[in-house]
C-alpha cells in the first residue's frame, strides 16, 4: 500500500510540476539576469527527465517524514500514557478488598491532596436477550474531589448529573455513565453486572464524554486490566456502593499541587521514603503472615504498587522499543536519501552531453564560469522544490491514508490511539538533507565530468 501511494504521489507531482515551472519562468523573463532565465528554461525543456530523480526522491523523503511522524507520535504517546497510568504526581495501588490509608497518605510531606478511585472489572448481562459483554472496566470516583484536583475534567462535570448524585436505597440499581458502544448495546439501560464474587444491578443514565477514558481518574485502575469490553464510571453514592472485587485494585492518586496536572517536578517534592513507610505499615499491605511491602505480593493476587510520575516518564523515554523504532526509521531514511543521491547523479550523467553543449554556447556568448555553474544549479531547483513539497506532504498524509492499518497503541500502551505528533525537527532535518543532497550530487557530477567540457567547447567552436 505505501508503495502504491508513493507511485501515485510521484505521478501527481509530475503532472503538476510543469505548471509552476512555467509561471516562474515567465517571472524570470521580466528580470535582467540571464542565469535564472536560462536555468529555468533548461529545467522546463528537461521536465520529462526529472521523472527519474522524482521517482526516488519523493518516496525517500516521504519515508523520512513518515518515520519522524511515527517516532514523534510514539514518543509523545508514551509520555501521555505514563501520565494516564499515574493519574497525578504519584499513585498508590492496592487490593480493592483492603482499604488504603488515605488519611495517612495525605499527611506525607509533599502531598497536598489524595483522590480516591475504586477499580474493577465485570461481565454485563442484558435483561432483554441475555447477551453478555465481558471485560468491562468499572471505575468509581467522587466527582467533587476529581473536580477539585482537575477543574477542567469533562468526566467530573458529567458525573455531577443529578441522576448520579441522588441518594440510593439499599439494593437499588447503581447509576453509571457508559462509553458510547456499551450504551448502544444496552438501549434499555439496566442490566446485571457480575463482578466475580458479587453481583449487582446497574443502569446507564448517560454517555461518557469523548476522551473520558483518558481521564486521570481512570488510568491507574484500568491501565493494567484494560477495558476491552467497554467502560462504566460510577460517581457519588454509586461509587461508594461499587463492590470491592478480589484481585482488582483501588488507587490513591497523590497530588503535590491540587488543581494542576501531574508533573515530574511535583513527584520530586513527595517524600518517597515516608510514603513507602506509610504504605508498608498499612492494613492494605498486610499479606499472609502479617508481612507486606510496596511491590510485594498481596493475598489473592492483587499487588501493592507505588508509581511516581518522574520515574514513569524516565522509563518511557528510555524504552528500548522506542529507540529501536527510531533507529529503524532513521536508517531507512538515510538509505532512501542515499538512493536519491544516486538517482540524481545518474540523471545528471545521462544529461551531461546536452548540458555541456548548452554550456559551450553560453560561454561562447560570454557567460562566465560562475554564471555557468549558477545555471546548472538553478536547473536543479525545480526538482528539489517538487521533491521536498511532494515528499513532505505524502509523508504527513500517510498515517491518515493508511488509517486503521497503522496501530500505534501497541507501542504506547495508552488509553487509545495516540494523537499524531510529528517530530518537526526530524522532518526539517530530512528536508534540509535533501536540499543539500541535490547540489552535492551536481558537484560530484561536475567533478567527474569536468574533462568533458573542453571537448564540448571545441565541438561548439567548430560548429560556429
Amino acid at each position: 500500500m505505501p508503495v502504491v501511494l508513493g507511485l501515485a504521489a510521484v505521478a501527481v507531482v509530475l503532472r503538476v510540476y510543469p505548471v509552476p515551472l512555467r509561471l516562474v519562468t515567465r517571472w524570470a523573463r521580466r528580470g535582467r539576469g540571464t542565469v535564472a532565465l536560462v536555468g529555468l528554461a533548461q529545467a522546463g525543456r528537461r521536465s520529462g527527465a526529472a521523472a527519474t530523480a522524482l521517482l526516488v526522491l519523493v518516496p525517500a523523503l516521504a519515508c523520512a517524514v513518515f518515520g519522524a511522524l511515527v517516532s514523534g507520535t510514539v514518543r509523545e504517546g508514551r509520555v501521555e500514557a505514563a501520565r494516564w497510568r499515574t493519574g497525578g504526581d504519584a499513585v498508590v495501588l492496592g487490593p480493592a478488598q483492603r482499604s488504603l490509608p488515605y488519611d495517612e497518605l495525605g499527611e506525607v510531606p509533599g502531598v497536598a491532596g489524595v483522590l480516591q478511585v475504586r477499580g474493577g472489572q465485570g461481565t454485563l448481562t442484558s435483561d432483554e436477550d441475555g447477551t453478555k459483554v465481558k471485560a468491562v472496566g468499572l471505575v468509581g470516583v467522587d466527582p467533587a474531589e476529581l473536580a477539585r484536583f482537575e477543574p477542567s475534567s469533562r468526566l467530573a462535570a458529567a458525573l455531577g448529573a443529578p441522576e448520579l448524585t441522588a441518594p440510593l436505597a439499599g439494593g437499588a440499581e447503581l447509576p453509571a455513565l457508559a462509553d458510547r458502544a456499551t450504551a448502544e448495546r444496552f438501549p434499555e439501560g439496566s442490566f446485571d453486572v457480575d463482578a466475580g464474587t458479587s453481583r449487582f444491578r446497574a443502569r446507564i443514565v448517560g454517555t461518557l464524554p469523548d476522551g473520558a477514558a483518558a481521564d486521570r481518574a481512570v488510568g491507574p485502575v484500568v491501565g493494567d486490566v484494560g477495558t476491552a469490553g467497554g467502560l462504566l464510571v460510577f460517581g457519588g453514592p454509586g461509587a461508594l456502593q461499587l463492590p470491592k472485587q478480589s484481585g482488582q485494585r483501588s488507587a490513591a492518586v497523590l497530588f503535590a499541587a491540587p488543581g494542576r496536572p501531574g508533573a515530574a517536578a511535583g513527584a520530586g517534592r513527595i517524600d518517597a521514603e515516608r510514603l513507602r513507610t506509610v504504605v508498608a505499615g498499612s492494613a492494605a499491605a498486610a499479606g499472609a503472615g502479617g508481612g507486606g511491602a510496596a511491590g510485594g505480593a498481596i493475598s489473592r493476587g492483587a499487588p501493592i504498587e507505588i508509581r511516581y510520575l518522574d520515574r514513569e516518564l524516565r522509563e518511557s523515554s528510555s524504552d528500548g522499543l522506542v529507540s529501536a523504532l527510531e533507529t529503524a526509521f532513521r536508517a531507512s531514511a538515510a538509505i532512501g536519501l542515499l538512493l536519491g543521491l544516486l538517482a540524481v547523479v545518474l540523471e545528471l550523467l545521462l544529461s551531461s552531453v546536452e548540458r555541456g553543449r548548452v554550456l559551450a554556447h553560453l560561454r561562447t556568448l560570454g557567460l562566465g564560469g560562475r554564471a555557468a555553474a549558477g545555471v546548472q544549479l538553478v536547473q536543479l531547483v525545480p526538482v528539489m522544490a517538487a521533491a521536498v513539497i511532494g515528499g513532505t506532504l505524502l509523508g504527513l498524509a500517510l498515517p491518515w491514508l493508511l488509517g486503521p492499518a497503522l496501530e500505534l497503541r501497541a507501542f504506547t500502551q495508552g488509553p487509545g490511539a495516540p494523537a499524531f505528533a510529528p517530530d518537526w525537527a526530524g522532518i526539517a532535518v530530512a528536508a534540509v538533507g535533501l536540499l543539500v543532497l541535490v547540489p552535492c550530487a551536481a558537484a560530484l557530477e561536475g567533478v567527474a565530468g569536468r574533462g568533458r567540457v573542453p571537448r564540448v567547447l571545441r565541438l561548439g567552436e567548430g560548429a560556429q
